[in-house]
């Protein structure tokens, strides 16, 4: 099947990334706010953006679908929730318009992906 681990970025189902990223872009409001209310420069303008950056950072390149030979694996931010799944029991594998979506044993998975990784993925998963 596959020689080498294949590994791609998501974010989770659409509310969930709309959630995350609404409360990301407070912090990045923040900042915007900090910087029209105070008009010289200050180092809590640039502390308040570069803590979004940071946050923005994590949110895209911690969550990472990797997929082995056995299993698809969901890395999340918090490296404690992530989840495995064997390639036996993924089922129901679907395209929608915002990623992919995917059946197992106990709960339906969403992911948004780009075009590109979406397709990509599906024909990994499909063989």
């Amino acid at each position: 099947m596959l020689s080498m681990k294949k590994r791609f970025l998501y974010q989770p189902d659409l509310p969930t990334t709309i959630i995350c990223w609404s409360y990301s872009l407070i912090v990045l409001l923040i900042s915007i706010l900090l910087w029209l209310e105070i008009t010289v420069f200050q180092i809590w303008t640039v502390l308040v953006f570069l803590l979004f950056l940071v946050i923005a950072g994590l949110q895209i390149f911690f969550r990472r679908v990797e997929v082995t030979t056995q299993e698809l694996i969901l890395h999340t931010v918090i490296p404690q929730n992530t989840k495995k799944f064997t390639l036996v029991e993924i089922s129901d594998l679907q395209l929608q318009w915002y990623g992919l979506s995917f059946n197992t044993k106990y709960r339906q998975q969403q992911l948004v992906l780009t075009p590109k990784s979406k397709k990509n993925l599906y024909n990994i998963l499909k063989k």
